[in-house]
């Protein structure tokens, strides 16, 4: 049975987290309003994005995902019945980490580190976990959820590794600026089609980021999309037989042949 799921995007002003974390409120309870079970957000969604902060190590920032404004998520969570995917910074050991959190009902089912960070992220001194994301079941949804971290999506590695591992629904939180909505869309459609899975992408919104927020099918079809310009909260209802039935259709994951391609690759 199909359900509903939601993708916000929104302002996030650097280190202005209460107003921040007001925006984010306000756009989870309207996908809870709209009927959405699960509803992504922006990578940064409560700190901002900002690569200068982050060099002066989010002075005023402390750990996000420890905050008071973080556990107001939790609890707006519990109170709609909603799950939610949501990008943050966290601080261990003195590092800073883009930081995704799957929560459900208020709980807090899974958290997943960036792995692949650009250079100008190394440059300011933010951290790469060394851990790939693990598939979590969310009640009623009847697809596994990876969460997946902005140029994460550039590696199709990452994306099969989840599918294999059951995931039937990529949640992408990211902060994409103008100028690289093509290779965002491509590589993202891209990863669903590979593996008969939804993806749900949500990008930050306003100054020079892109906006644009979409949900790809199983065949990599854009369903719903955002505008390039506006704080908005898109939905789109997923169902899971058409993940089988991509998978049967296009049955890459069941017909690889890894012992030809994968000994010997030159990581460079």
């Amino acid at each position: 049975m199909p359900e509903r799921v939601a993708a916000a995007q929104f302002t996030a002003e650097p280190g202005t987290i209460d107003a921040n974390l007001d925006r984010a409120l306000a756009a989870v309870a309207e996908a809870a309003d709209r009927g959405a079970r699960l509803v992504v957000l922006p990578e940064c969604c409560l700190s901002g994005y900002d690569l200068e902060w982050f060099r002066a190590g989010a002075p005023g920032g402390g750990d996000v995902l420890e905050s008071d404004g973080f556990r107001d998520m939790l609890s707006l969570s519990r109170q709609r019945g909603i799950a939610v995917v949501a990008n943050d910074l966290e601080r261990d050991r003195g590092a800073l980490y883009s930081t995704s959190v799957v929560i459900d009902r208020g709980d807090e089912l899974a958290r997943h580190r960036k792995t692949h960070l650009t250079h100008a992220e190394e440059a300011v001194g933010l951290a790469a976990g060394d851990e790939l994301a693990r598939p979590v079941e969310i009640a009623g949804l009847g697809l596994s959820v990876a969460p997946v971290i902005c140029f994460e999506h550039g590696f199709p590695e990452i994306a099969l590794r989840l599918a294999l591992d059951g995931a039937g629904l990529f949640a992408m939180s990211s902060a994409i600026r103008r100028g690289h909505e093509y290779l965002r869309d491509l590589r993202i459609r891209a990863r669903a089609q590979d593996n008969g899975c939804y993806a749900v992408a949500a990008n930050a919104v306003g100054h020079d980021y892109c906006g644009a927020s979409f949900v790809a099918d199983p065949r990599g079809d854009v369903i719903a999309r955002a505008s390039a310009d506006d704080a908005e909260v898109i939905v789109a209802d997923v169902d899971p037989y058409l993940v089988d039935e991509a998978r049967h259709a296009e049955p890459v994951l069941r017909r690889r042949r890894p012992d030809l391609y994968l000994p010997g690759l030159d990581p460079q």
